[in-house]
């Protein structure tokens, strides 16, 4: 059985390299903000690394890019509609920003890299004509 004073040691030393890890991984994570502005209606957005998310009337929901090198696929819903669009909420082209804000419009997607302005249209939302 280990003395109390090495039993200590090994768990003082696993914390310093827990919380040094995590700091190291934290510092490449990327937040991702999609923002519902159509003031009727829900959307439901399903996204390749965060599965189904329905997002309420002005209301929002984020979650973290871990990978920052990988592109991430996201298809929304507009319910009362039944149009749709297809967005990458992240990829290489925000590298270097800690947020990424989307807003789902009734006029299509966009996404600013302050969420305050130069907000840019980036999708349209479809429908699908059935013959």
């Amino acid at each position: 059985m280990a003395s109390p004073r090495i039993s200590l040691l090994l768990l003082v030393l696993t914390l310093y390299i827990c919380i040094g890890q995590s700091r190291t991984i934290s510092t490449d994570n990327i937040d991702v903000r999609i923002t519902n502005k159509i003031a009727s209606s829900t959307i439901d957005v399903a996204c390749s690394e965060e599965g189904d998310i329905i997002v309420n009337p002005n209301s929002s929901h984020d979650w973290i890019v871990w990978n920052s090198s990988s592109k991430y696929y996201c298809e929304a819903i507009w319910t009362a509609t039944n149009r749709f669009a297809s967005i990458v909420t992240y990829s290489r082209r925000f590298t270097g920003l800690k947020i990424v804000f989307w807003e789902a419009r009734e006029d299509g997607w966009y996404v600013s890299r302050d969420g305050k302005s130069g907000w840019k249209k980036e999708a349209e939302w479809e429908s699908e004509i059935v013959n």
